[in-house]
């Protein structure tokens, strides 16, 4: 296939505590001959971009919002999300009058109160995948709070100008389709997941009646409200069984519901139990959170030192390709389910070229490359070498700066991981793409540590679930260009 190549900067991981695990993916398809070499041309990937507002009718501005109004735009919401050294980015859009307002953290990283659950590490980033936004202004948090906090008039006016905010205090943002709240309407109750879809993993069975803080929809599946409780708990509920606080009706919110004479339960949110897929799969899903990727600086090329900064932290279940087929499979798994081994390819290789500053690759890239004998990304063929399984093939992989994916064996099964680093006490780093660092926050993929314990491989899966030891029947896989591994 050919993909179009366009710039991206990776998002940031965003700090957050960790919650429940996701159980690890399924191991990759079936031994097959290997097949002739893929070939695509190499894209830096962006995240989706947010789901359209449609303005209302009305606007809000410094001078007349009020908080509280019932009305979820984004100035509020940019405001309630906000902390005291934050700063509100307020911008112009190209096709209207009306334009948007986002969160930029003191480190420079920016959120979406429309999609609270992106990080975004810079404003550039953010503007990358919203073009028709321009003109960026500044607000700081605690001058915004301090003029919103006041009622529209004179003495909001007087803040706004002892502020120096009268030359941004008339840009407009829009009112969006979103109530700021829900309850829910389903007599069976109704599942909070933590990912938009069926198929991804309960958080709490929410009682008929339960009110909820709307925060934002997920960017692909937007018939999927992202919300929170009343304890703060996040997750998604599916907009058909839940009913606007506000008495106002939203397009598709609260069409499958009790009150529309309708089934409250069902496969989407009551109690029917989600599908399952292949033994092992990934069962967190995702989050509408673009891949998540932490890079150092590369100063020295591809070297052993600088490895495990410039390998991206890819999840088996983001949502931009989790749910991408594997024809190995016959087409009847996702990367999602049986994506491991694909997922530590695509880190491997785009490993290597952030090495040289040149284009990553995603899974999803790679889901018809699972037996090929070789990809061409770009104008490079990547080989797949196999080196007999052993610690010293893993060291001099190393030592080249390439990273090595391993088969092991674990609570759910076979299972694929990448090693990108050696530590001084001897134990190995390596990425698992089937557990997320942070559950229901991102779909970074978490980092373990092996240890190399005569002849096998040990290790602990993420949160405890389990031990991992190498299986020593299939070899480990090195990728990277003709003539740049020495066995």
């Amino acid at each position: 296939m050919s993909l179009k190549s366009v710039s991206y900067k990776p998002p940031v991981r965003p700090s957050a505590p960790p919650s429940a695990p996701a159980a690890p993916a399924a191991s990759a398809p079936p031994t097959s001959a290997a097949s002739p070499a893929s070939t695509f041309t190499a894209t830096r990937f962006e995240p989706p971009a947010r789901r359209p507002m449609s303005p209302d009718g009305t606007s809000s501005t410094l001078r007349n919002e009020v908080l509280g109004d019932g009305k979820a735009n984004c100035l509020e919401k940019a405001s309630n999300l906000a902390r005291p050294n934050d700063t509100v980015v307020l911008f112009r859009d190209a096709n209207d009058p009306v334009g948007h307002a986002v969160v930029q953290r003191p480190d420079g990283s920016v959120v979406d109160p429309n999609n609270p659950s992106i990080t975004y590490p810079d404003l550039g980033s953010w503007q990358a995948s919203h073009p028709e936004y321009n003109s960026p202004a500044k607000v700081p948090a605690s001058a915004l709070k301090q003029v919103l906090s006041l009622p529209p008039g004179p003495k909001r006016d007087a803040a706004i100008s002892a502020l120096g905010l009268s030359g941004v205090a008339n840009r407009q943002v829009a009112d969006g389709p979103l109530p700021s709240g829900v309850r829910v309407d389903a007599s069976d109750g109704l599942r909070l997941r933590e990912g938009a879809g069926t198929n991804t993993k309960e958080q709490r069975m929410l009682t008929n009646g339960t009110e909820l803080t709307v925060l934002g929809s997920h960017e692909t599946q937007t018939d999927w409200l992202f919300v929170q409780t009343s304890d703060g708990l996040t997750g998604y509920v599916h907009q058909g069984y839940v009913q606007p606080t506000d008495g106002q009706s939203y397009p598709g919110i609260g069409d499958l519901g009790d009150s529309r004479q309708a089934q409250g339960g069902g496969t989407v949110g009551g109690s029917t139990p989600p599908p399952s897929g292949p033994a092992g799969g990934f069962q967190s899903g995702s989050v509408g959170v673009s891949p998540s990727v932490t890079l150092g600086t590369v100063t020295e090329g591809r070297t052993q030192e600088n490895l495990d900064a410039r390998t991206p932290h890819f999840s088996q279940g983001d949502p931009l390709y989790s749910a991408s087929t594997i024809p190995a499979w016959g087409g009847t798994a996702s990367i999602k389910d049986a994506g491991c081994l694909i997922t530590c390819k695509a880190m491997a290789i785009s490993a290597y070229q952030n090495g040289d500053g040149q284009p990553m690759v995603s899974p999803g890239d790679l889901a018809d490359t699972s037996n090929s004998a070789a990809v061409t990304v770009g104008d490079r063929t990547f080989v797949q070498h196999s080196p007999a399984f052993g610690q010293g093939a893993i060291d001099r992989a190393l030592e080249q700066g390439l990273p090595v994916a391993v088969r092991l064996d674990g609570p759910y099964g076979e299972h694929w991981v990448l090693i990108t680093g050696k530590n001084t006490d001897g134990t190995y780093t390596a990425r698992d793409p089937g557990f997320r660092a942070n559950a229901g926050t991102n779909d970074s993929c978490q980092d373990i540590s092996l240890t190399w314990n005569g002849t096998t491989l040990t290790g602990q899966a993420p949160f405890g679930k389990g031990a991992y030891t190498a299986n020593t029947s299939v070899n480990m896989h090195i990728y990277a260009p003709e003539g740049a591994y020495t066995p």
